[in-house]
């Protein structure tokens, strides 16, 4: 580009900030070079992006601004010199996915936006320049970069982005000695970072911030205030904790990372090699994801001091028993979620189990609530994919939702489920409770249910089904009898249907897809059939 070139434009404007968008040489696959011998203030936007031939470029001195994407996808981009001697600006997406092999950042840069140059996998080396302005660096900056073995980020930034080093999984040194906070998932799956040293600065580390790092130890400063979830989860070589003296926070019990305020002691990880049975302290709880990643623990024996299980406490564990005491009265959301538990007994003491508490739990045939089951609330999802075969529910469970009319997929696709008792008086099944339920071959709806929910049986495995004699719609809302239901679509099975008279409506879509069902007799009391109510039988 000619010495008079100094400037791309975007229509009748010239591009002036990191946003700007020009596109000139988008997708010029057999552009190989590019010389600036103008003094060029402003890349823009995409001018280069998916230039795939493109090996080379020198960046000129006048530049402060190379925009967004500018050099996205340049696959064959191997040498990047960024020679700008002022205020520099690196745009979001501007080198990734490039074939990059090292990279200097100029001393006057202050932003590097972004995904900046993520997905380099040949970066090896990352230098910047002494400079006093202060750095901000784009989350997933370095994401991916598979070959990056070393990085020291200069003082002058302050805060590590999320994601900003994950998947780096060549990375064994970084230093950063004033950061104040590492941010979510920044150093996530950096296998060969064995250890690293925390600043005084440093008072936040994020959720995932080391999640199945290599780390063999780590010391939290005393200044740390925040450690989120499962921060230091699947580092299975992390076989030491520390805590520095003076920390009010966080302290060390038996070998455990744990956060104590008012007398508890919340365990937030533990060593990567721990096995057998855990006993957890009296006084102790277990905090979210803290035992994801630890395939050793086969049993855990919660104290009786014990009144809820939190949010998460259990999520991705790989144990397989679990002893809840009789004092626990609220098993949390997400509890054991997704967790490998084959069984559990629920105290009589639980009243609540919590949104998404058993769901994802792959293995978890059977559940028992103890005889005297103060238990009234489900949480939506409860159950949701798990391997439950059978199932009876506690007296004070009337309803699957916060209410009739919630969808609440208590045993969506629970693939096992053939059987389920109810001991209370239920009132409502709801939305989407028993969808994808392929074993539940038979199900007596009681007399005292009032509300079926759309999509509550469909795709389950139905042969019959009758509809109690009380029942004026097969869907009923809280403010209309006369909608689409699904009540029953694509029950593959299901031959035989029995309505009672006193039923108004057959609700739009009610047995669509019930290939099976071959005669049914609709009452003299029908005064309507939605569209599509018996569409493809």
């Amino acid at each position: 580009l000619p010495a008079s070139f100094t400037k791309f434009g975007n229509g009748s404007k010239y591009t002036t900030t990191v946003s700007s968008s020009g596109k000139q040489f988008l997708n010029c696959t057999s552009l190989k070079s590019v010389e600036f011998k103008g003094k060029l203030e402003v890349i823009c936007g995409y001018v280069f992006q998916g230039c795939t031939a493109l090996e080379t470029i020198n960046i000129p001195a006048s530049v402060t601004v190379i925009g967004n994407s500018s050099f996205l996808d340049c696959t064959a981009l191997k040498t990047v010199n960024i020679n700008s001697t002022g205020e520099l600006t690196i745009g979001s997406n501007a080198f990734k996915n490039t074939a990059i092999e090292s990279v200097t950042i100029p001393k006057g840069t202050t932003k590097i936006d972004a995904s900046a140059f993520s997905g380099c996998a040949k970066l090896t080396t990352v230098d910047f320049a002494a400079g006093t302005d202060a750095l901000t660096l784009g989350a997933r900056v370095f994401e991916n970069c598979k070959a990056l073995t070393s990085v020291a980020l200069p003082d002058r930034v302050k805060a590590i982005p999320n994601y900003a080093f994950n998947g780096d999984s060549a990375l064994e040194t970084v230093t950063f000695n004033k950061v104040t906070t590492i941010g979510t998932g920044a150093f996530s799956g950096t296998r060969s970072l064995k250890s690293v040293t925390l600043p005084a600065t440093l008072t936040t580390i994020g959720s995932d911030a080391f999640l199945n790092s290599g780390l063999e130890s780590i010391t939290i400063p005393k200044g740390v205030k925040t450690i989120n979830e499962n921060a230091f989860a699947g580092c299975s070589k992390l076989a030491t904790f520390n805590v520095e003296a003076g920390n009010s926070k966080y302290d060390i019990n038996l070998g455990m990372l744990v956060e104590v305020s008012g007398g508890v002691s919340k365990i937030i990880a533990l060593p990567g090699g721990t096995k057998g049975v855990l006993n957890v302290p009296d006084g102790g709880i277990l905090g979210g994801y803290a035992l994801n990643g630890l395939s050793g623990i086969t049993e855990v024996i919660l104290p009786d001091s014990t009144t809820k299980i939190e949010k998460n406490a259990f999520r991705y564990a790989k144990v397989k028993s679990v002893v809840i005491p009789s004092t626990v009265t609220e098993i949390c959301d997400y509890a054991f979620a997704d967790s490998s538990i084959t069984s559990i007994v629920i105290p009589a003491s639980v009243t609540t189990l919590g949104q998404y508490a058993f769901s994802g739990c792959e293995n978890l045939a059977s559940i028992t609530f103890e005889d005297g089951s103060q238990l009234v609330k489900l949480g939506a999802h409860v159950f949701e994919e798990t391997a439950i075969e059978s199932i009876v529910l506690p007296a004070g469970i009337v309803r699957f939702g916060e209410d009739d009319y919630r969808a609440s997929y208590t045993f969506k696709d629970c693939k096992k489920l053939s059987s389920v008792t109810f001991l209370g008086d239920l009132v409502a099944i709801n939305p989407n409770t028993f969808a994808g339920c392929e074993a539940l071959k038979s199900f007596t709806i009681p007399e005292t249910v009032t509300v079926i929910g759309s999509n509550a049986f469909d795709g389950a495995g139905l042969e019959s089904i009758e509809i109690p004699a009380g029942l004026k719609s097969l869907y009923v809302t809280a403010t209309s009898v006369n909608m689409s239901g699904y009540t029953f679509r694509n029950c593959k099975s299901l031959k035989t249907v029995i309505l009672h008279e006193g039923l108004e409506c057959i609700n739009a879509y009610a047995f669509q897809g019930c290939d099976a069902l071959e005669t049914i007799t609709v009452p003299s009391t029908v005064t309507e059939i939605g569209g599509s109510a018996f569409k493809d039988c």
